[in-house]
């Protein structure tokens, strides 16, 4: 018969194992990225445009799941245009200048642009 005291140990120093394994498999890569003085915002910027371009809009609405429409969507706008900036001052992100299509407050392109 199974203890009290044993119910689920099995199932707990499991996820303790799996736990321990993960710490010790990102703790180098998260000692990499502090070494390169990031915030977690500008981390996940370069991550997404490793994968392709994106505009600041296109930042802010997948980083934080935010539609253009939201209320507090040119809160979180602004954290990425921040972070976009801090990056491009430390020479780690360029971004060239190109015509973008003016935006209406429900994220569609104006007429005309």
């Amino acid at each position: 018969m199974v203890q009290p005291e044993n119910v689920g140990k099995d199932r707990g120093d499991e996820l303790a194992d799996k736990l321990m394994l993960t710490r010790r498999r990102l703790l180098p890569s998260v000692n990499d990225l502090k070494s390169l003085g990031l915030s977690l915002i500008q981390i996940e910027i370069l991550i997404r445009l490793i994968e392709g371009r994106r505009t600041a809009v296109e930042l802010a609405s997948e980083i934080y799941g935010v539609r253009p429409d939201d209320p507090s969507f040119e809160m979180y706008y602004t954290r990425v245009r921040r972070a976009s900036r801090e990056l491009q001052s430390r020479a780690r992100l360029n971004t060239s200048v190109r015509p973008t299509k003016a935006l209406q407050a429900d994220g569609t392109a104006r007429a005309g642009d």
